[in-house]
């Protein structure tokens, strides 16, 4: 097996980019029997 990285970068702010990638509203579908509450 052969590993490999892929690096990209943005021309975002750490905390946007981060905002842009989630979407917490979601996160409960995907994982059962939690809860996320974003407060900004």
């Amino acid at each position: 097996m052969a590993n490999f990285l892929l690096e990209r970068t943005a021309p975002l702010p750490l905390d946007e980019a981060w905002r842009r990638l989630t979407e917490w509203p979601r996160h409960a579908r995907a994982v059962p029997l939690t809860r996320i509450k974003v407060t900004p």
